[in-house]
């Protein structure tokens, strides 16, 4: 009896998981990526090359990569790219040389695995906080059909890993908020694992490092009455953060001589500033303002290219000379990313998939992207519903909270870019307010059928 009612329990996430791995393998061999060129990734997947690269200097200062190849081309990469996304690419490379396809090729399967592993989490959240396996299914099946995470695995990024990650960590929120336990020893590791895998997201896309020590606090202290739990809950998250985190910058001072992790942010705001610069050009405008805060570092003493994380003040100082400018005009561009972080469908998404482009007909292609509108505003409009509920229900209004936070701080580092790519990272922390939408409404549904 006890047997048939585990198996029972486990049929739900173990279907979840193998529809979801069907759908992306189904993509995966239409879209046949073996059969394409690594410059095709390349070129679909400017940044691929970049993960490469950083990883290859990365290599040759383990004393374990080829110093002709691993540096040079582009430096700034280094600065670019975190350390955790790079330490991956490292594991790739060493695992199959430096075959280009093959690197692509097993970051794609690792995404698949990872992403159908992302939907079975979603449902233990959606379970958690709905209490039920027919919410967890539908929870879990409506991120299996996201077009963006379920096309996004053929690309050879960071962000289908960074969603896991992230998911991991809502899950053990939702532990953390859902389930009654007893031992201090319980909680304190949970905190800890929260710490954990917040720092280790931020390692692979640096856009949530200044976000989650905000998320850690909250829910330490949310709903807490007694203040030695608080106490015991801020310090076992920031001692499961430290532990990656100190390292990092140990790391970035062994090698670079500085405390930085990243340069994402100052890189992003070149980038933007170069458009406003010359639109018509600004990938040649992007050098020329990357040239002009390397002459003053020389100015002041300082190789740009034998110190690569000194340059951030110079990033900032050359943006604030083209925001003085035209200050109107900077802010209004940068509003304008704000609006399409939430109302750009990504209709380009399918045609950007090298192979899937060429594999699929005309008329498949055409119901991809109604599918694609039609998903993100079904998305939007049960975000909205989950919202509203997650509010007016005390039990649930941590995720409320969490869920503004976040989306407005991804909303705005996105800034002037604001694409669907960006609005990805608010994936983990929507999946419990669209639990809560579809628990909500299928309450209500059941109200009308017992009163009818």
């Amino acid at each position: 009896m006890q047997a048939n009612l585990r198996l029972r329990s486990l049929r739900s996430p173990l279907a979840v998981f193998f529809v979801a791995l069907s759908i992306r393998l189904l993509i995966f061999f239409i879209s046949t990526p073996w059969a394409l060129s690594s410059q095709e990734f390349v070129s679909a997947f400017p940044d691929s090359g970049s993960y490469r690269e950083a990883a290859e200097h990365h290599m040759v200062l383990w004393g374990v990569g080829d110093s002709q190849t691993g540096l040079g081309k582009r430096l700034h990469e280094m600065t670019n790219r975190p350390l955790g996304i790079v330490i991956i690419w490292i594991a790739v490379i060493l695992l199959v040389g430096s075959k280009e396809l093959e690197m692509f090729l097993l970051l794609i399967i690792l995404n698949i695995f990872l992403d159908s592993i992302s939907s079975l989490i979603i449902f233990y959240i959606s379970f958690l906080i709905s209490k039920s396996t027919k919410i967890g299914v539908f929870n879990s099946l409506l991120y299996t059909l996201n077009p963006y995470t379920a096309l996004w695995c053929l690309a050879p990024l960071s962000e289908v890993l960074f969603i896991f990650v992230s998911l991991i960590s809502v899950l053990i929120i939702a532990i953390l908020f859902f389930i009654k336990y007893n031992k201090m020893l319980i909680y304190f590791s949970l905190f800890f694992l929260l710490g954990l895998t917040l720092v280790l997201a931020a390692s692979i896309r640096t856009g949530l490092l200044y976000l989650a020590p905000i998320l850690g606090i909250i829910c330490a202290f949310y709903g807490r009455s007694a203040l030695n739990l608080r106490m015991y809950g801020l310090l076992a998250f920031f001692l499961g953060f430290a532990l990656i985190y100190v390292f990092w910058i140990f790391y970035q001072i062994k090698f670079f001589y500085t405390a930085k992790t990243s340069l994402s942010g100052e890189i992003h705001l070149l980038h933007y500033a170069s458009r406003l610069a010359n639109p018509k050009d600004y990938n040649a405008e992007f050098a020329r303002l990357q040239q002009r805060a390397f002459e003053r570092m020389r100015q002041d003493g300082i190789d740009p290219m034998e110190n690569p994380f000194s340059r951030g003040p110079y990033y900032r100082e050359v943006v604030r000379e083209i925001y003085e400018q035209d200050k109107a005009r900077f802010i209004g561009g940068w509003l304008k990313g704000m609006g399409r972080f939430w109302t750009q469908v990504g209709q380009a998404l399918p045609e950007r998939i090298p192979g899937f482009r060429e594999n699929i007909s005309g008329f498949v292609k055409t119901m991809v992207l109604i599918f694609l509108v039609a998903y993100h505003y079904m998305w939007l409009v049960l975000a909205a519903i989950g919202l509203w509920f997650s509010f007016r229900k005390k039990e649930f209004r941590i995720w409320f909270i969490l869920f503004i936070i976040s989306s407005f701080y991804f909303t705005l580092v996105s800034g002037w870019d604001g694409s669907y790519r960006y609005r990805m990272q608010i994936i983990p922390f929507a999946s419990p307010i669209i639990a809560i939408a579809l628990s909500s409404l299928s309450g209500l549904v059941n109200r009308e059928t017992d009163s009818g």
